[in-house]
């Protein structure tokens, strides 16, 4: 009885995590209720309005996440800043704005330093090239696919910055299959 119950806990364990990661908030934390000590769910929530945000095209919400966690984010050595940054600055691109990409360039981007320097010679030359270049590398910077890419950065970071694994201890538990007898 006693392992049954372990085993039931863990695999309640393992779908609230899964939950949470696929933002299904609300049913990991009705699901969460007898395993709550085991579950960071606050990771998952604290993750879930900037992932909105972004997947609307809005930078602001994780770049404010990033401010909030520079420390950590500094000692993970993360670029997840210096990419929505360049995403932003993309963003001013193909609206053709391109005297407020070079001063927003000039604001965000300078400071990224020799860390960033190669992504940030990237982003000029996409901005000087335009969206319409015949070079696919500078190309694929304006492509809306970089705005799914950012989620998943946004949300692998916010997996590291909770210590959490950044695949779903869920799927690893399905590919190793079914314990032994």
């Amino acid at each position: 009885a006693v392992r049954r119950n372990w085993g039931r806990r863990r695999v309640d364990r393992l779908l609230v995590d899964y939950l949470g990661r696929e933002g299904r908030l609300e049913t990991a934390a009705a699901l969460a209720r007898d395993v709550a000590d085991f579950v960071d769910m606050g990771a998952f929530e604290e993750g879930r309005g900037a992932a909105e945000a972004l997947a609307r095209h809005d930078a602001g919400p994780a770049l404010a996440w990033c401010q909030e966690n520079r420390a950590r984010l500094r000692r993970l050595d993360s670029t997840l800043e210096l990419r929505l940054r360049v995403q932003e600055l993309m963003e001013l691109a193909r609206a053709g704005d391109t005297e407020a990409a070079i001063c927003y360039a000039r604001r965000h981007l300078a400071p990224a330093g020799a860390a960033g320097l190669a992504e940030v010679k990237r982003c000029m030359a996409a901005l000087a090239l335009g969206p319409e270049t015949v070079f696919p590398a500078y190309r694929r910077m304006y492509h809306p696919q970089r705005w799914q890419d950012s989620i998943t950065a946004f949300k692998q970071e916010v997996y590291e910055v909770h210590s959490l694994p950044s695949r779903a201890p869920l799927l690893v538990a399905l590919q190793a299959g079914p314990p032994g007898p």
